[in-house]
């Protein structure tokens, strides 16, 4: 192209980092399910041992029967945060879990 032939000494070809040391972004998600015995256990492992995902905060109340935890993790792409999801809402007694999105009015 003529972009190429006129400024090609300004060009950098792109590569993707791949393996140990990929960049991640933050993202927290929110999770809703039955407060029961072990369940933020069997959500620490699918993150941490399954997953391999590094888990920054988690913010875990309980009301009723019923709770909500805000988790913030490093994530890899969309696709890892889509897997995470879909592992997390395989979990016995989770009844939603989606990205949170970051304005006010939201929580």
């Amino acid at each position: 192209s003529q972009l190429i032939s006129r400024y090609g000494y300004r060009i950098v070809k792109a590569r993707w980092k791949e393996g140990p040391g990929m960049s991640s972004f933050p993202v927290e998600i929110k999770i809703i399910g039955e407060d029961r015995p072990g369940i933020l256990n069997d959500i620490n492992d699918i993150i941490s041992k399954k997953m391999k995902i590094a888990l920054r905060s988690m913010n875990y109340e309980s009301i009723d029967g019923t709770f909500t935890a805000h988790v913030r993790l490093m994530v890899l792409d969309t696709r890892h945060l889509n897997m995470l999801i879909g592992q997390i809402q395989k979990i016995k007694g989770i009844f939603t879990v989606r990205r949170k999105d970051f304005y006010p009015d939201n929580t």
